[in-house]
């Protein structure tokens, strides 16, 4: 997955009001063009070449995050008396969060109250996270590999996509997460890249993408 990166030195301040829980954390953002992005999706075909889809992603390394889409595509089988080689187009609706992590911290406060959650565990852990929405029409191409596998190739595009973003405070107990964000317009909240205050997303995704990925199921 392409990635747009403002690198930099950042600086990340948080002091709720009446909270012993005060981070100071500086951290650098180095820049980076690509990032993996292993995962899966859920389809449906409703008619003849029709297709409903839900897909999800895990993006791994310095960079974290995930993506979730639902959308709808056509496919038509160019191949009618050979192996078949399919042409899909189609829209998803898209929600991708990129999060710069910033590191594990001490947390001195056991009431300490984020946007309403409760997080009292003894570390948290934090992130700058932008989060990203939007519309991905995209093209591509289904190869029948054998009745129950089809090899794909994909291309996307953002868009006009919305983003916004937050502090990401996370705990982890166990097999179970809590976390809540706080908003950079917040005055609790200070965050700046080489000195100056951010306005623009740290980290997003390009406008184009590629998918290439192996189909299981009878279509």
């Amino acid at each position: 997955m392409p990635l747009l990166v403002t690198p930099g030195s950042l600086l990340v301040s948080y002091a709720p009001t009446g909270s012993s829980f005060a981070p100071v954390i500086a951290a650098t953002v180095r820049p980076r063009q690509l990032s993996a992005m292993p995962g899966g999706s859920y389809q449906y075909r409703f008619a003849q070449r029709w297709v409903a889809r839900y897909g999800f992603g895990t993006v791994r390394g310095e960079v974290r995050g995930g993506l979730n889409s639902w959308g709808l595509f056509y496919r038509y089988n160019l191949s009618q008396r050979h192996r078949p080689f399919y042409v899909r187009a189609g829209l998803d609706y898209s929600t991708l969060k990129l999060r710069q992590r910033l590191g594990r911290l001490p947390n001195p406060d056991a009431n300490l109250r984020v946007d309403g959650t409760r997080l009292n565990a003894s570390r948290l852990a934090l992130g700058l996270q932008t989060v990203t929405t939007g519309f991905q029409p995209h093209l591509g191409a289904e190869l029948e590999l054998n009745a129950r596998y089809q090899l794909l190739l994909e291309a996307s595009y953002w868009v006009r996509p919305r983003t916004r973003q937050e502090l990401l405070l996370e705990e982890k107990r166990g097999f179970f997460r809590s976390n809540a964000t706080v908003s950079l317009s917040s005055p609790e909240l200070r965050v700046q890249l080489n000195n100056e205050p951010l306005h623009s997303p740290l980290v997003v995704p390009q406008r184009f993408g590629v998918r290439l990925g192996l189909q299981f199921g009878q279509f």
